[in-house]
């Protein structure tokens, strides 16, 4: 029988044998380009305990493996479906159990051993799941039995001219053979192949990336006529970063000139090593930026010299912590870091990670001039790339192109968020694995980490740890407020500053720019005291001597009110542009108000969230901060004084009950001791803060200990005795259930709706789903989102839930509860959707 692996819409078919042929060469591609065989067999070594794995041969197995991973579509009815048939014939689970009849035979002659087989059989799993998400993998094997058609499987082995084995055969299809794969026996078994190191999950999750990325290449190649082609770091990209970085004087942007600072610092290095921290001082405020631009060359040449010693002695640290107080030009730092990684090694890719899109669109502007854009791609939702035009977006080629190239992080150096990086690891789903492969042997610089739940910090830094040790993997983590997460894995992460230096650094006055100050007398009372804010508002109208005031509140809610009395204060109001910034607040109107804050000459009252803490490039005289766990505390702090205009400026810290409501789940909230903190007239902000990581990663660490428990450690648990689906539902960065509201503010916002509604009316095709795809990103600037909260009808989304259309809520009379100044007024939506309680953060 002549058979096929893919048809077009016009009828013509793709060859079996063209299939196989190109998916192997796609993977044998991926391996030499990202040199992942030695991480193969770096694995197979550590799960390899006693030595009698035959590296080779796993290996020629594993190559056999993608080459028949299709081997499933030999069917008759696969064949009839490709003709047009309708049936709901599937081809993976047959691949499957023909490569395990196949695995059964080289145990049966001998040709592997136990181990060898052990290995095979758990790495087969991927074909069984190429088209699906990885489940808890021991458990779904023992309820393959009722899927084993032995006459399936004869038939595609007679079409192999294989004579059928009828043991191996009967073994295949008896339940007895599955159901001992979930046993305790083997539960431990896997357990002990993995051991610590957690081996065994990288070997099954790089395995299971290289394939399924191999066949999309392949599929896409037949349906589309495009090859794929990696795109990474070549000598050429290096050097050509290196010279931006190192060489180039200046550079002009936007119409004006920028000074690159680099190239003095490259000139005065071996002077700058001699240099004491604590010899530098000033007079006055231009000697004051001096003397922070002086020590910021001095933390360049410090942390790159320190790297140059690790990597020129060999060593096997591969995670590096840099700990710089705000202003201290850590983005900077950190490109030199990746560019002195890159002399040394042989590194294929370069990721940012940060929390915020507001630090992913600052990092990729300041860093573009350097890298170039054309090497370097940004992964947010809200990203849409400038060169394309509506005949761009008209076009299949164009828009499929621009949506591999995403789906696939194909360019050589990557900004994200940290959830979508994370979700490589912990996610089972098909599109958060196909990139796995794309971290070994890169260079992973990791922003503001602390900025998620402490509940995952555990699960975080066991990655860094077993990413780096196999994948060969450089992560550079960085921080104003960087807790010690190593002491979660009893590894080394290595102080990229040393640790006196640090100590003189952080002491420093020219970074001893703002005071925090705990202040009872400001205290807001419960939510319906109508008086609550009176004495922060009285505060605030004896500041105009200042010209910038930040305030920040724990919800949506508060910041709203407060922004309303604050407006209707004539003494405030007449003397201050009043601005609100939250997450209600839609992105062109963001734009502007942090464009209004960095114009020195106006006068300004901002009123915010904790959105407003890490990452928004801001600097204010003076700020409020409602009480909340000390390391938010700190990024707020950072945000007072933050280019050092003055000596010291304050920022003083009221208490608010619903502190405990916001922060309440994580450790962090719980460490923070309320009484004591207002008990002090002053905080000593660094030696607070390493006090305050050490209870929290205390905290962690005791309950990571603790039988019975659900922590981290069961996670951990889960992942090495690869439970993956246990794993995707229990370890999340954030806790993030959303619902989109559209809010058609202009006429362009009403007509983009319409389109965005007219593409579901198109036929179903793949190219009709990715232009859907890019087109929502186009909705973004008109969506907020609000929290899936608890209402006295049931939850937000179950009252609404006929009303969201293709992902979002379109609020057609959006003027009775929304503005641009204001934002979401929580009472004017209650009477909309319904009578509710609940807190917007």
């Amino acid at each position: 029988m002549k058979a096929f692996a893919h048809s077009k819409t016009d009828s013509v078919k793709e060859p079996f044998h063209t299939h196989c042929d190109k998916t192997l060469f796609y993977f044998d591609n991926i391996i030499q380009t990202y040199e992942i065989e030695d991480i193969f067999h770096r694995l197979i070594t550590d799960i390899d305990v006693d030595n009698s794995v035959d590296n080779e041969k796993l290996l020629k197995i594993m190559r056999e493996f993608v080459f028949f991973h299709d081997i499933g579509k030999l069917t008759p009815e696969f064949q009839a479906k490709l003709d047009g048939e309708k049936n709901k014939t599937t081809h993976s689970d047959k691949s499957f159990f023909v490569l395990v009849y196949a695995v059964l035979k080289l145990k049966k002659t001998d040709t592997v051993n136990n181990k060898e087989f052990m290995i095979l059989f758990l790495l087969l799993y991927s074909v069984y799941k190429h088209h699906g998400r990885l489940n808890d993998i021991l458990n779904d094997i023992q309820n393959f039995s009722c899927r084993a058609d032995v006459k399936v499987l004869i038939d595609i082995l007679q079409q192999l001219n294989e004579i059928p084995d009828n043991n191996i055969l009967e073994a295949v299809s008896a339940g007895g053979f599955w159901k001992k794969w979930n046993d305790r026996g083997m539960r431990e078994l896997v357990r002990k192949l993995s051991k610590e190191s957690m081996s065994f999950f990288i070997l099954v999750k790089m395995f299971h990336s290289c394939l399924i990325s191999s066949d999309y290449f392949a599929t896409m190649e037949f349906k589309t006529g495009q090859k794929f082609n990696h795109d990474i770091l070549r000598n050429e990209i290096k050097e050509e970063v290196f010279n931006n970085f190192h060489k180039v004087d200046e550079f002009e942007i936007n119409q004006k000139k920028e000074i690159n600072f680099n190239v003095n610092i490259s000139k005065d290095r071996n002077s700058l090593r001699n240099v004491n921290i604590e010899d530098i001082k000033w007079s006055d405020n231009q000697k004051r930026k001096e003397a922070l631009n002086k020590i910021r060359s001095i933390l360049n040449v410090v942390t790159e010299n320190n790297l140059e010693n690790i990597l020129d002695e060999q060593s096997d640290i591969r995670t590096f912590f840099l700990n710089i107080p705000t202003g201290g030009g850590k983005t900077n730092i950190s490109l030199r870091l990746a560019l002195k990684i890159m002399e040394k090694r042989e590194i294929k890719k370069l990721f940012y990670v940060f929390p915020f899109i507001n630090l992913i669109e600052q990092s990729y502007e300041v860093l573009g001039k350097f890298i170039g854009l054309r090497n370097m791609a940004r992964l947010d939702s809200r990203f849409i790339d400038s060169s394309d035009n509506e005949d761009n977006y008209e076009d299949d080629t164009s828009v499929f192109a621009n949506y591999v190239d995403n789906l696939f992080f194909n360019k050589p150096v990557l900004f994200l968020s940290h959830v979508k990086f994370f979700d490589l690891f912990f996610r089972n789903d098909k599109n958060s694995n196909y990139n796995f492969y794309q971290i070994a042997n890169s260079v992973v610089i990791i922003d503001e980490i602390q900025a998620y739940k402490d509940t995952v910090w555990t699960e975080v830094a066991y990655m860094f740890d077993v990413i780096g040790r196999f994948l060969n993997t450089h992560f550079i983590v960085m921080s104003a407020t960087l807790p010690r997460l190593d002491i979660l894995t009893n590894s080394t992460f290595h102080q990229i500053i040393p640790e006196d230096t640090s100590s003189k650094v952080f002491k420093h006055e020219v970074f001893n720019r703002t005071r925090i100050t705990p202040d009872k007398k400001l205290k807001i009372n419960e939510s319906n005291d109508k008086n609550r804010f009176d004495k922060l508002v009285n505060r605030i109208k004896k500041l105009n001597k200042e010209n910038k005031i930040l305030i920040v509140l724990n919800t949506v809610k508060d910041s709203f009110d407060i922004y309303i009395k604050i407006q209707k204060e004539k003494t405030i109001s007449e003397e201050f542009e009043v601005y609100l910034l939250n997450s209600t607040i839609i992105e062109a109107r963001k734009k502007d108000i942090l464009i209004a804050c960095k114009d020195a000459n106006r006068k300004i009252v901002l009123v915010s969230t904790q959105s407003v803490e890490a990452g928004v490039d801001i600097d204010f005289d003076v700020g409020f901060r409602a009480y909340a766990p000390f390391d938010s505390i700190v990024q707020v702090a950072g945000r007072i004084n933050r280019n050092s205009g003055k000596e010291c400026c304050e920022m003083f810290v009221f208490e608010d009950d619903a502190s405990e409501k916001v922060y309440g789940k994580d450790l962090k909230s719980r460490e923070t001791n309320k009484e004591a903190f207002f008990s002090k007239k002053t905080i000593d902000e660094n030696s607070e803060l390493q006090e305050f990581y050490k209870r929290v990663i205390n905290g962690i660490d005791q309950k990571n200990k603790m039988s019975f428990v659900d922590s981290s450690q069961t996670n951990i648990s889960d992942i090495r005795n690869l439970f993956l689906k246990q794993v995707d539902r229990n370890v999340h960065l954030i806790d993030g259930d959303t619902i989109s509201i559209y809010i058609p503010y202009n006429e362009k916002g009403e007509t983009l709706w319409i389109e965005y509604m007219s593409l579901f009316d198109g036929e179903k095709s793949l190219e009709n789903a990715i232009r859907i795809k890019e087109f929502k990103k186009k909705l973004i600037p008109y969506s907020i989102n609000v929290f899936n909260c608890y209402t006295k009808h049931g939850k937000l989304r179950k009252i609404i839930d006929e009303e969201i259309r293709h992902g979002f809520y379109y609020c057609e009379n959006w003027h009775q509860f929304y503005s641009i100044e204001k934002g979401l007024d929580q009472e004017g939506f209650k009477k909309t959707v319904g009578e509710r309680e609940a807190i917007f953060v």
